[in-house]
């Protein structure tokens, strides 16, 4: 029986390396713990988009980087239906784990959660 629905659709997945350069060069970041978050709000574009990575300097083996990329993209799906889709219109999110080893599950939801709650106060505040 297929999963289908339960993954993160293609039109969500961010690539191109125009709109990640843009993303790393016009958005803000915040780092809990091991997890870094660089995002951006492009109104022009209507659904969100999400990128994980996982850098090869800090965790040598690519078992183990697809590992964290898999459970980031996870943890985010799960904690994605927690908030309207309004709030995720137009964002562009990019994960980063800079842990030396595989992380457990609650070393990842907790930082995640409050990264999320973060950027959605921050992208609520009045802007001047």
């Amino acid at each position: 029986m297929p999963l289908s629905g339960f993954g993160l659709p293609k039109k969500n997945r961010l690539k191109g390396k125009k709109r990640i350069d843009r993303l790393f060069l016009e958005g803000d970041s915040l780092k809990v713990k091991q997890l870094k978050v660089v995002y951006l709000r492009a109104p022009e574009q209507a659904e969100f988009c999400v990128g994980v990575s996982s850098p090869k300097k800090l965790m040598p083996k690519a078992v183990h980087r697809n590992r964290v990329r898999r459970l980031l993209r996870e943890h985010f799906r799960l904690m994605r239906p927690d908030w309207t889709e309004q709030q995720w219109s137009g964002m562009q999110l990019m994960w980063i784990f800079l842990g030396k080893r595989l992380p457990k599950h609650e070393e990842i939801e907790a930082p995640m959660r409050t990264l999320i709650e973060k950027i959605l106060q921050s992208d609520e505040a009045p802007q001047d």
